[in-house]
């Protein structure tokens, strides 16, 4: 029957039961079976092009953990290119991709700014070098980087000296946390994590939201949408009062 279709695959999501990604993944094979019978060829307009995306709530760092975090990288229990890389990734929010792909001719100490082409989306995105992390890659730079003819900021740490990889990227944060004492099953870490975590403090600043997409790279302004749900002042401002109840006869505003 007509509808039938599009019925069945919308309640698959409300279910819960099957990830966007794993349904859009058997919808090929559905076409397959309806293509395969003139008499349910019909049903083929019914299979939608595109598939809602999965949007997942990220708990980002709380204040207690964002403490531990600070005075880690304070300590100098990490080295100082993993320092300045994590600091990189939390006060920025930029891709572990792209901070792979920085180069010294990227950093512009005159005009304290880094300017780089993302990876990802291929604009330009320039961003401000603050003292925090800037000291931090100076001081990498001039008294552990490995001696190198590459023109990549950060590099591995035995020779031939390439550029740190994105696995790295991973795998650093990683280690902050542990040294931080922070552990959270089912949390992400790395830059995914980190990228979350800047992009949820520039809304607690109250920068607005198209400042926010321009400082983290996204082509799509509305993606930074999905960071509103880890601030719960912003979505508590966002909530709409009690309507009045009745009780006996007698209003009973809430």
């Amino acid at each position: 029957m007509t509808n039938d279709v599009s019925t069945f695959i919308l309640s698959l999501y409300k279910d819960g039961r099957y990830r966007p990604s794993t349904i859009g993944s058997s919808l090929a094979g559905l076409s397959r079976f309806l293509s395969a019978n003139d008499h349910t060829t019909q049903f083929l307009l019914e299979i939608p092009v595109h598939l809602p995306r999965e949007v997942k709530i990220i708990e980002i760092y709380n204040e207690k953990e964002l403490v531990a975090l600070k005075s880690t990288l304070s300590s100098e229990r990490l080295t100082k290119r993993d320092t300045a890389v994590c600091r990189l990734l939390l006060e920025t929010g930029l891709r572990g991709i792209d901070v792979c792909s920085l180069k010294l001719k990227n950093i512009d100490w005159e005009r304290d700014c880094i300017s780089i082409i993302q990876n990802k989306t291929k604009i330009t995105l320039t961003l401000p070098l603050r003292a925090s992390y800037g000291n931090d890659i100076a001081d990498y730079i001039l008294n552990e980087r490995p001696l190198s003819g590459s023109d990549y900021v950060f590099l591995k740490t035995f020779a031939p000296f390439g550029r740190l990889g994105t696995a790295s990227v991973y795998e650093i944060p990683k280690k902050l946390e542990q040294l931080a004492g922070i552990k959270k099953e089912g949390r992400p870490v790395g830059s995914r994590m980190t990228r979350h975590h800047a992009a949820s403090f520039m809304l607690w600043a109250v920068i607005p939201m198209s400042d926010i997409s321009a400082a983290l790279g996204h082509r799509d302004p509305n993606v930074v949408s999905v960071y509103l749900s880890t601030d719960a002042i912003s979505l508590a401002a966002c909530t709409l009062p009690l309507p009045p109840v009745m009780k006996g006869g007698v209003l009973d505003a809430q």
